[in-house]
């Protein structure tokens, strides 16, 4: 199994786990024979994790969480009414009582989707729970039968077993429809592109651990490269924005979760290339790596549109823009004997000793309609 869905099986456990214990019962008062019993205050007091778990994937859209071999124990009291030759109907039966709930399994089955904002989202589409046996214990200060023992373990398996049940899937489709929503509604689907440190899915969950990097002196580089580096330093200080939302519904394909997203760089986000994205098949995975990501050339082409379109091609380059420059960038050359004036002819000899700018503008920006 690639790491990504052992990642994703193992949230499904730790979301069980954590949420088991909190189930809220409600007080449940039922008739039994020759008498009336009802429970109340009622808690989870301990849990046993699984020990069988899987994810399994299904096409188009569809995942799988099953669990099996769990046990809770469940506290609370009592109160009886027995009709019975051997109690005086008069005197109600109080006590403590602990049920052991043995063998639950759970099966959850999860759609993916797509809102209208283009973020992920779940659905539940079912859930069976279901406790394999109900062993019983009573604490109580008066004299207890074996037929009210009996009567009282019946109670619980027609009646507190089937609520356990219900109310376990409830808690899960709650959580899956509600809770994971709301998060993964609240996704940043756009993000300025100079934001090179940000982790989006840590800053989304709120999990990101704070970094602090420093850039490279760009003494480092050649002459060539700072100047590049420079230009593109310029363009991630745009208002330059990635689009990442998604283009469809999340997709099972090859054993693996697929997601397309839209890739479009435009100024602060406003869209408008007027040429369309690739249509690319995504390869089976390779290996089995947590993700894997694959980019088309609009990724790159869109956000070169939309600089030609906002001027931001056109940059100056004097000798203040690299020190490897300021000797070059001259009109009448040093000791090294090379520089731009000697390509100058005349103009050079008009205006000696001066510094040179030149200016590159864009002229015309492709548009291939793919």
């Amino acid at each position: 199994m690639p790491n990504g869905l052992a990642y994703l099986r193992e949230v499904g456990m730790k979301v069980i786990n954590e949420q088991i214990l909190k189930l809220q019962l409600p007080n449940i008062r039922e008739p039994i024979e020759n008498g009336e019993v009802s429970i109340y205050n009622l808690l989870m007091s301990k849990y046993w994790a699984p020990q069988e778990y899987s994810l399994d994937m299904s096409e188009p859209s569809t995942f799988a969480w099953s669990m099996s071999k769990m046990h809770l124990r469940a506290a609370g009291d009592f109160q009886a009414t027995l009709n019975s030759p051997l109690l005086l109907p008069t005197v109600p039966i109080t006590g403590h009582f602990e049920a052991l709930l043995g063998h639950i399994s759970l099966y959850i089955t999860v759609n993916m989707e797509r809102n209208p904002l283009g973020a992920p989202q779940v659905r539940s589409t079912g859930c069976r729970s279901s406790i394999g046996y109900v062993d019983l214990n009573v604490r109580n200060t008066g004299v207890i039968t074996d037929f009210f023992i009996n009567a009282f373990k019946a109670f619980l398996i027609g009646n507190f077993k089937p609520q356990v049940e219900q109310k376990m899937c409830k808690m899960i489709e709650s959580i899956i429809d509600r809770d994971m929503n709301i998060l993964l509604s609240n996704m940043h689907l756009k993000i300025r592109i100079n934001e090179n440190n940000l982790d989006i899915i840590g800053e989304t969950f709120g999990v990101a651990p704070k970094k602090h990097n420093r850039a490279g002196k760009l003494s480092s580089f050649n002459a060539k490269n700072i100047t590049l580096t420079h230009f593109v330093q310029r363009l991630r200080d745009k208002e330059l924005v990635l689009d990442y939302q998604m283009l469809t519904a999340p997709f099972v394909q090859n054993g693996a979760i697929n997601m397309l997203s839209k890739g479009e760089i435009s100024w602060r986000g406003h869209g408008g290339t007027p040429f369309h994205p690739p249509n690319i098949r995504i390869p089976a995975p390779h290996g089995v790596h947590m993700i894997e990501f694959y980019a088309s050339d609009y990724l790159a082409n869109s956000m070169l549109y939309h600089s030609y379109r906002q001027k931001f091609l056109d940059v100056t380059v004097g000798p203040e823009s690299s020190p490897q420059l300021q000797g070059l960038l001259v009109t009448t050359c040093g000791p090294a004997g090379f520089c731009l004036g000697e390509f100058l002819g005349t103009l050079g000899e008009q205006f000696p000793d001066r510094q040179v700018e030149i200016e590159f503008f864009a002229k015309k920006v492709e548009i291939h309609q793919n």
